[in-house]
Protein backbone atom coordinates (compact mmCIF):
# COMPACT_ATOMS: atom_id res chain seq x y z
CA UNK A 1 0.00 0.00 0.00
CA UNK A 2 0.92 3.85 -0.27
CA UNK A 3 2.40 5.64 2.43
CA UNK A 4 0.13 6.51 5.16
CA UNK A 5 1.44 10.88 4.61
CA UNK A 6 -0.02 9.86 0.47
CA UNK A 7 -3.20 8.07 1.23
CA UNK A 8 -5.97 7.99 3.85
CA UNK A 9 -7.98 4.97 4.26
CA UNK A 10 -12.12 5.67 4.52
CA UNK A 11 -13.53 2.42 5.49
CA UNK A 12 -16.65 0.92 6.95
CA UNK A 13 -16.30 -2.98 8.19
CA UNK A 14 -19.37 -4.53 8.30
CA UNK A 15 -20.12 -7.37 10.64
CA UNK A 16 -18.90 -11.06 9.77
CA UNK A 17 -21.26 -13.34 8.20
CA UNK A 18 -20.68 -17.56 7.72
CA UNK A 19 -17.99 -18.00 5.61
CA UNK A 20 -18.16 -18.99 1.82
CA UNK A 21 -16.07 -18.22 -1.25
CA UNK A 22 -17.15 -14.69 -2.86
CA UNK A 23 -17.05 -14.89 -6.12
CA UNK A 24 -15.18 -11.54 -8.58
CA UNK A 25 -15.59 -10.04 -11.83
CA UNK A 26 -12.53 -7.97 -12.95
CA UNK A 27 -12.62 -5.73 -16.30
CA UNK A 28 -9.25 -4.48 -16.47
CA UNK A 29 -7.95 -4.02 -20.04
CA UNK A 30 -4.13 -4.16 -19.63
CA UNK A 31 -3.36 -8.44 -20.09
CA UNK A 32 -0.37 -7.83 -17.27
CA UNK A 33 -2.96 -6.07 -14.72
CA UNK A 34 -4.88 -8.82 -15.37
CA UNK A 35 -2.93 -11.59 -14.69
CA UNK A 36 -2.04 -10.64 -11.69
CA UNK A 37 -5.43 -9.92 -10.37
CA UNK A 38 -6.55 -13.32 -11.27
CA UNK A 39 -3.64 -14.77 -9.46
CA UNK A 40 -4.71 -12.76 -6.39
CA UNK A 41 -8.34 -13.97 -6.14
CA UNK A 42 -8.70 -17.48 -7.73
CA UNK A 43 -7.97 -18.63 -4.74
CA UNK A 44 -10.98 -20.56 -2.56
CA UNK A 45 -12.03 -20.94 -0.17
CA UNK A 46 -12.10 -17.13 0.25
CA UNK A 47 -12.32 -15.72 -3.72
CA UNK A 48 -13.13 -17.39 -7.24
CA UNK A 49 -12.21 -15.61 -9.71
CA UNK A 50 -15.65 -15.57 -12.23
CA UNK A 51 -15.23 -14.00 -15.11
CA UNK A 52 -12.70 -11.31 -16.70
CA UNK A 53 -13.13 -8.75 -19.56
CA UNK A 54 -10.91 -6.63 -21.26
CA UNK A 55 -13.34 -4.28 -22.56
CA UNK A 56 -16.24 -2.44 -22.62
CA UNK A 57 -18.09 -4.78 -24.87
CA UNK A 58 -16.95 -7.97 -23.19
CA UNK A 59 -17.62 -6.87 -19.45
CA UNK A 60 -21.30 -5.80 -20.76
CA UNK A 61 -21.37 -9.60 -22.02
CA UNK A 62 -19.96 -11.06 -18.72
CA UNK A 63 -22.09 -8.89 -16.87
CA UNK A 64 -25.34 -10.24 -18.67
CA UNK A 65 -24.52 -13.30 -18.10
CA UNK A 66 -23.54 -13.50 -14.55
CA UNK A 67 -23.50 -11.03 -11.47
CA UNK A 68 -20.91 -11.99 -9.31
CA UNK A 69 -20.49 -10.85 -5.94
CA UNK A 70 -17.96 -8.62 -5.89
CA UNK A 71 -16.48 -6.50 -9.47
CA UNK A 72 -13.55 -5.11 -9.61
CA UNK A 73 -13.75 -2.37 -12.33
CA UNK A 74 -10.81 -0.63 -14.08
CA UNK A 75 -11.25 2.97 -14.76
CA UNK A 76 -9.71 3.17 -18.03
CA UNK A 77 -11.04 1.06 -20.88
CA UNK A 78 -10.82 1.14 -24.52
CA UNK A 79 -8.68 3.65 -24.16
CA UNK A 80 -10.46 6.12 -22.20
CA UNK A 81 -11.68 6.93 -18.78
CA UNK A 82 -15.15 5.17 -18.81
CA UNK A 83 -15.18 2.67 -16.12
CA UNK A 84 -16.80 4.97 -13.36
CA UNK A 85 -19.96 5.90 -16.13
CA UNK A 86 -19.62 1.78 -16.67
CA UNK A 87 -20.17 1.17 -13.21
CA UNK A 88 -22.94 3.73 -12.64
CA UNK A 89 -24.88 2.44 -15.44
CA UNK A 90 -24.47 -1.16 -14.00
CA UNK A 91 -25.62 0.03 -10.39
CA UNK A 92 -28.52 1.70 -11.82
CA UNK A 93 -29.69 -1.24 -13.19
CA UNK A 94 -28.67 -3.60 -10.69
CA UNK A 95 -28.73 -1.65 -7.42
CA UNK A 96 -27.44 -4.47 -5.44
CA UNK A 97 -24.65 -4.57 -7.70
CA UNK A 98 -21.23 -4.08 -5.72
CA UNK A 99 -18.69 -2.57 -8.17
CA UNK A 100 -14.71 -1.38 -6.63
CA UNK A 101 -13.16 1.26 -9.18
CA UNK A 102 -9.63 0.19 -9.70
CA UNK A 103 -7.44 2.96 -10.90
CA UNK A 104 -3.83 3.94 -11.84
CA UNK A 105 -5.26 7.63 -11.61
CA UNK A 106 -4.37 9.29 -8.30
CA UNK A 107 -7.73 12.34 -8.76
CA UNK A 108 -10.20 13.14 -5.82
CA UNK A 109 -12.64 13.33 -8.98
CA UNK A 110 -12.28 10.05 -10.06
CA UNK A 111 -13.13 9.07 -5.80
CA UNK A 112 -16.08 11.80 -5.82
CA UNK A 113 -17.69 10.51 -8.21
CA UNK A 114 -17.27 6.66 -7.51
CA UNK A 115 -19.20 7.75 -4.31
CA UNK A 116 -21.80 9.73 -5.84
CA UNK A 117 -22.61 6.82 -8.32
CA UNK A 118 -23.42 4.79 -5.34
CA UNK A 119 -20.19 2.42 -6.01
CA UNK A 120 -19.15 0.06 -2.85
CA UNK A 121 -15.29 1.26 -3.01
CA UNK A 122 -12.58 3.28 -4.74
CA UNK A 123 -8.80 1.33 -5.04
CA UNK A 124 -5.45 2.34 -6.45
CA UNK A 125 -3.75 -0.32 -8.30
CA UNK A 126 0.20 0.20 -6.04
CA UNK A 127 -2.44 -1.58 -3.87
CA UNK A 128 -0.85 -5.04 -2.40
CA UNK A 129 -2.32 -8.26 -2.06
CA UNK A 130 -4.22 -8.28 1.16
CA UNK A 131 -5.65 -5.08 1.00
CA UNK A 132 -6.75 -6.09 -2.14
CA UNK A 133 -8.27 -9.02 -1.09
CA UNK A 134 -9.59 -7.16 2.41
CA UNK A 135 -11.30 -4.52 -0.15
CA UNK A 136 -13.16 -7.13 -1.93
CA UNK A 137 -14.19 -9.60 1.88
CA UNK A 138 -15.39 -5.88 3.25
CA UNK A 139 -17.58 -4.77 0.11
CA UNK A 140 -19.11 -8.63 -0.36
CA UNK A 141 -20.52 -8.44 3.45
CA UNK A 142 -21.81 -4.83 2.54
CA UNK A 143 -18.99 -2.45 3.58
CA UNK A 144 -17.26 0.00 1.74
CA UNK A 145 -13.62 0.92 1.07
CA UNK A 146 -12.37 3.96 -0.52
CA UNK A 147 -8.98 5.01 -0.97
CA UNK A 148 -8.49 8.42 -0.32
CA UNK A 149 -6.20 10.73 -2.54
CA UNK A 150 -4.86 13.32 -0.99
CA UNK A 151 -5.73 16.68 -2.65
CA UNK A 152 -2.98 18.21 -4.78
CA UNK A 153 -2.14 21.45 -2.88
CA UNK A 154 0.99 21.88 -5.37
CA UNK A 155 -1.15 22.66 -8.63
CA UNK A 156 -2.24 26.24 -6.61
CA UNK A 157 -0.43 29.38 -6.82
CA UNK A 158 1.07 31.24 -3.67
CA UNK A 159 -2.18 33.70 -4.20
CA UNK A 160 -4.64 31.03 -4.39
CA UNK A 161 -2.97 28.89 -1.13
CA UNK A 162 -2.36 32.22 0.65
CA UNK A 163 -6.65 32.53 -0.05
CA UNK A 164 -6.95 29.19 1.24
CA UNK A 165 -5.13 29.74 4.41
CA UNK A 166 -6.95 33.08 5.28
CA UNK A 167 -10.31 31.24 4.61
CA UNK A 168 -9.54 28.35 6.99
CA UNK A 169 -8.48 30.95 10.02
CA UNK A 170 -10.85 33.59 9.11
CA UNK A 171 -13.82 30.80 7.92
CA UNK A 172 -15.64 33.26 5.34
CA UNK A 173 -15.21 35.05 2.15
CA UNK A 174 -15.54 38.25 3.47
CA UNK A 175 -13.55 38.29 6.12
CA UNK A 176 -10.83 36.08 4.56
CA UNK A 177 -10.37 39.04 1.75
CA UNK A 178 -10.37 42.23 4.21
CA UNK A 179 -7.32 39.67 6.38
CA UNK A 180 -5.27 39.61 3.17
CA UNK A 181 -1.96 41.31 2.68
CA UNK A 182 -2.89 43.40 0.63
CA UNK A 183 -6.38 43.56 0.80
CA UNK A 184 -8.79 41.70 -1.74
CA UNK A 185 -12.20 42.12 -2.62
CA UNK A 186 -14.80 39.77 -1.94
CA UNK A 187 -14.95 39.20 -5.80
CA UNK A 188 -11.46 38.27 -5.99
CA UNK A 189 -11.67 35.48 -3.47
CA UNK A 190 -14.40 33.72 -4.98
CA UNK A 191 -12.74 33.95 -8.49
CA UNK A 192 -9.74 32.59 -6.93
CA UNK A 193 -11.85 29.87 -4.87
CA UNK A 194 -13.36 28.94 -8.35
CA UNK A 195 -9.71 27.98 -9.60
CA UNK A 196 -9.21 26.53 -6.77
CA UNK A 197 -12.01 24.08 -6.75
CA UNK A 198 -11.59 23.00 -9.92
CA UNK A 199 -7.87 22.13 -9.71
CA UNK A 200 -8.76 19.99 -6.67
CA UNK A 201 -11.77 18.79 -7.81
CA UNK A 202 -14.14 19.46 -4.53
CA UNK A 203 -17.10 21.82 -4.71
CA UNK A 204 -17.22 23.92 -2.04
CA UNK A 205 -15.58 26.06 0.97
CA UNK A 206 -16.61 24.35 3.66
CA UNK A 207 -15.04 20.84 2.12
CA UNK A 208 -12.21 23.01 0.94
CA UNK A 209 -11.36 24.26 4.95
CA UNK A 210 -11.82 20.24 6.41
CA UNK A 211 -9.21 18.95 3.79
CA UNK A 212 -6.98 21.58 4.53
CA UNK A 213 -7.57 21.59 8.55
CA UNK A 214 -7.06 17.48 7.67
CA UNK A 215 -3.95 17.21 5.12
CA UNK A 216 -2.11 20.46 5.78
CA UNK A 217 -2.53 20.93 9.92
CA UNK A 218 -2.96 17.37 10.72
CA UNK A 219 -6.34 17.91 11.70
CA UNK A 220 -5.83 20.99 13.57
CA UNK A 221 -8.15 23.42 13.85
CA UNK A 222 -6.95 27.01 13.35
CA UNK A 223 -3.63 28.15 13.14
Amino acid sequence: MPPPTLFSKLTMEMPDTPHRIVSVGIVEDQAWMLRGLVATFDHPPETRVSWTARSTTDAETRFAEEIPDVILMDHRLDGRPVGVDLAADWVRRQPTCRILILTAYEEPEIWQRSRDAGLSGFLIKKADDESLIQAVLTVARGGTWFEHPILPWGLLTPAEMAVVAALVKQGSAKIAAASLIPPLSVRTVESHLQHIYAKLGIRNMKELIRRYRLEKLGGQESF
